[in-house]
């Protein structure tokens, strides 16, 4: 996993109304959650077992019942770029090319 350096990127004009959309009555919830996730330790043990582990409650389930991400951001152009950019045109999570 490549660490993204996200200093001077501001989430997309259009973040809070699409995460209002996802996640609906827990959209406040879950940005509060994903604050103080994001001031976790990156190397400690909650922070690694990820998001759904952390706020399994906030997230909407997958056909399975597990807790999942909704897609907001697969399609949004400026941040696929700003993603680019950080990570040398990578996946940070995967290594396979963004495109």
């Amino acid at each position: 996993m490549i660490r993204l350096q996200r200093k001077g990127l501001s989430a997309p004009a259009d973040w809070k109304s699409k995460v209002d959309t996802a996640f609906g009555a827990n959209a406040a919830k879950f940005r509060k959650q994903a604050k103080a996730f994001e001031l976790l330790p990156e190397q400690g043990a909650t922070r690694k077992a990820g998001f759904a582990a952390y706020a399994p409650g906030l997230l909407p389930l997958d056909k399975t019942g597990k807790p999942h991400f909704p897609p907001v951001w697969r399609k949004h152009k400026t941040l696929k770029k700003d993603i680019s950019g950080m990570s040398q045109g990578y996946c940070a999570y995967c290594q396979s090319p963004v495109s």
